[in-house]
Order: C-alpha cells, then sequence, then structure tokens
C-alpha cells in the first residue's frame, strides 16, 4: 500500500485518491451530450435553425465534459482527500476546496460516477478502475466508495 494513499490523523486513516485522465472516460462523459445532438440531426422536418442550436448546444456540453473529464481545465480535480473533516479537492490548479458528494453521484461495481457540488458549483466525475480505462488506483477507490456509504467518523468534542 503506497504510504502517499493513507496517513493518520487522529486515529482516522485518511484516503488519498490521485487522478489522472482518460479519453476512454473522457468519451464516455461526453456520450450522453452527443447523442441527444445526433437524434436532432436524424430528425426529418426540423427546421434548420432548432438543430442546428440544439446541437451546437449538445457539443458545447460534450466538449466540457470531456475537458473536465481529461482534467484539462485549472477546476478540475486531480485528487479526492477524505478526512475526519469531510472531502476536499486539490484541483489542477494547485488550490484545495471542500466538496460535497450530491444526490445525482453513483457507485458501481469498478465504476464512481461522482457529483461534486464546490462553493463554486458543482461538476461530474466518472472514476474507474477496469483495465484499460483506469483512471485512479483501485484499492484508494475502494476505500472512498466504503468512506461515502458509510460517511465521515462523527466526534463530539463536549
Amino acid at each position: 500500500m503506497p504510504a502517499s494513499s493513507i496517513s493518520s490523523c487522529n486515529g482516522f486513516s485518511r484516503i488519498e485518491l490521485t487522478l489522472g485522465p482518460s479519453s476512454t472516460l473522457a468519451g464516455v462523459a461526453a456520450a450522453p451530450w452527443l447523442l441527444p445532438a445526433a437524434l436532432t440531426l436524424s430528425l426529418k422536418g426540423l427546421p434548420l435553425a432548432v438543430a442546428a442550436g440544439v446541437s451546437l448546444a449538445c457539443t458545447a456540453g460534450a466538449i466540457t465534459a470531456f475537458r473536465h473529464q481529461r482534467l484539462h481545465t485549472r477546476k478540475s480535480p486531480v485528487r479526492l482527500i477524505a478526512g475526519p473533516h469531510g472531502l476536499r479537492a486539490v484541483l489542477r490548479g494547485g488550490s484545495e476546496q471542500p466538496v460535497r458528494i450530491g444526490s445525482g453521484s453513483r457507485i458501481a461495481h469498478r465504476f464512481l460516477l461522482l457529483h461534486l457540488i464546490t462553493p463554486g458549483g458543482s461538476q461530474r466525475l466518472l472514476l474507474s478502475t477496469v483495465p484499460g480505462i483506469r483512471n485512479t488506483d483501485p484499492h484508494a477507490l475502494r476505500r472512498l466508495t466504503g468512506w461515502i456509504r458509510l460517511g465521515p467518523v462523527q466526534t463530539d468534542n463536549k
């Protein structure tokens, strides 16, 4: 187990999950945006302006999803840290900020779709441990999913 993934802090094992870019996962993240664009373009009798507008909007969403998943933006998280005081994200720009897990998050066997809510907005992030498209450490992801399911340990300082 790498020393960087766990450190003890007041009896709590801190979880550090380093994220890496994955073009395949970026394509998966962009697909929900591209499908409506393709469907709109395939419809007969739709005014050209409507088809173009919907297609452009969907393409912009796909590009944004692709860039976020490839970790190309300054606000893309490159590491998640779960500790006794909640979840924090280290952004590509170097800053660190608290994040919350939104209700749109999903946990599957080898995938985790996180809806991260930040003070400045929200972002969806797809994490995978499937060989060939893995973008994070499987052991650290398993620990993080357990932490998400159980929630952080609450201590009373009375």
